[in-house]
């Protein structure tokens, strides 16, 4: 039942969505700069995938829970997102091409930039309706006791996805696929659009879901919304635990994510003979490095917990203080060397943060149990709706995005030496406050949870 290839199944969508989002993360800001969008409102663009993120997928989280598709709840939403990522990043990958053919030369900068903005939110949303539902099914399709598993290899597929973005993303496509005549970032969208389709196609043809045939009643427009605000008012306590830490450990995530390339670049000395890509090179050599680590560790960490039999909070925690060791040690040692090095080892923080909290709510999902609320203090039986619970996970992870972009702005706004540096090490006090979380509640005898 849980082979390494029914594993590997359950996963691999979550690699071809993770190759076309990191498309989107290396390659949109030149792209879209390319068309003739300003700096200010290339940054302006990038807001789409935390709302995406904070709108999306709760409602597909409660739309699923309620799907009656003789194909499952979760898989016509992992191809709904699918072909909303490839149809939209189509439109970014050729936006300049289309313009030209509909519109007069007038008109043609106005539409490209349109279409592509417009291209970029539907590929978010689209990014977040297909990952939503790919998480859920290793909620629905995963035994308690395999959840552990079944998310670390969730991590590595990440990671694996992440590698291969980075690597083609470096190759002159352009030089080996010549006879298609088409420039590097439409050839990497191609890529990605082939590598999505095929990961999501062996992912839904090959896991079988419960397919719910009670007929579902017809439900007012409002429904979905009251049923969400509902749950994120009877959110299980030990699960709301597991929000809380996120939110305040993704308030450092945010930053190292989005500006730890810049940090790199920013600490690279040139020679008057030596071009300004350099810069960029080692910035992009130190996320490849990142995703590297991140994949290997998040294979060996897993065994390494399952030999010592570690608790995963323990894990957790260990993740959380060790990137903020890392961060801190650049107060002390500089150069770019020292900052690439502190890039790369982040990915065994990372590969933890991709795994821990994922296994310790698919478990308490998972599992038929009792729960308290902080509405409703008195225990009770009741079915949890994986869906919408995930969904709601991921508002946590995403309104840190908001909070942190205002706390960057006012440090970028203070600082004019080492920035991008001072933005990322102030960071990681957000994450020795989610491993001092961690301490304080996971030592109350009310925690049921590992």
């Amino acid at each position: 039942m849980h082979s390494h290839y029914n594993m590997l199944a359950r996963t691999i969508a979550l690699a071809g969505i993770q190759f076309a989002w990191t498309v989107e993360l290396a390659a949109g800001t030149p792209h879209l700069i390319s068309l003739g969008l300003s700096n200010s409102f290339t940054a302006a663009v990038w807001i789409a995938g935390p709302l995406a993120g904070l709108i999306v997928q709760p409602i597909v989280g409660e739309l699923s829970d309620n799907c009656r598709s003789i194909h499952g709840r979760r898989r016509p939403f992992i191809v709904l997102g699918t072909i909303l990522v490839i149809g939209s990043i189509f439109l970014v990958a050729f936006a300049r091409p289309i313009a030209i053919a509909c519109v007069s030369s007038s008109w043609v900068k106005f539409t490209q930039i349109s279409f592509a903005v417009i291209g970029f939110f539907l590929l978010d949303f689209g990014i977040n309706i297909a990952q939503a539902a790919a998480r859920i099914l290793l909620v629905d399709t995963v035994s308690p006791e395999y959840q552990h598993v079944v998310n670390a290899w969730a991590a590595c597929m990440v990671g694996a996805g992440n590698i291969v973005g980075y690597f083609v993303g470096y190759l002159d496509l352009v030089a080996i696929l010549p006879f298609l005549n088409l420039e590097h970032f439409q050839l990497l969208c191609l890529l990605a659009s082939f590598c999505l389709a095929a990961t999501v196609f062996f992912t839904c043809s090959t896991v079988h879901e419960k397919v719910y045939t009670n007929a579902a009643h017809q439900r007012p427009w409002y429904e979905t919304m009251t049923n969400i605000i509902h749950n994120c008012n009877n959110v299980p306590s030990d699960i709301q635990n597991i929000l809380n830490i996120q939110f305040l450990a993704w308030l450092a995530w945010f930053p190292f994510l989005f500006y730890s390339s810049s940090w790199i670049a920013d600490t690279v000395q040139l020679t008057p003979t030596q071009p300004d890509t350099i810069k960029t090179q080692m910035g992009s050599f130190g996320l490849l490095l990142f995703a590297i680590i991140s994949f290997i560790f998040g294979i060996i960490i897993p065994r390494i917990q399952t030999q010592l039999q570690m608790a995963l909070k323990h894990v957790w925690c260990a993740g959380l203080l060790f990137s903020a060791f890392l961060l801190m040690c650049t107060l002390f040692v500089g150069g770019t060397g020292v900052v690439v090095s502190v890039v790369g080892l982040m990915g065994i923080s990372w590969a933890i943060a991709l795994w821990v909290p994922f296994t310790l709510i698919g478990k308490q999902l998972s599992t038929p149990q009792e729960y308290t609320t902080i509405e409703d203090p008195n225990a009770h039986h009741a079915t949890l709706n994986s869906g919408i619970i995930l969904g709601i996970h991921n508002m946590y992870i995403c309104l840190p995005q908001f909070i942190s972009t205002l706390i960057n702005m006012v440090i970028f706004s203070i600082v004019s030496v080492d920035a991008f540096g001072w933005v990322i090490r102030i960071s990681g006090i957000s994450s020795i406050l989610a491993a001092l979380y961690i301490v304080k509640t996971f030592k109350s005898h009310d925690c049921k949870f590992d």
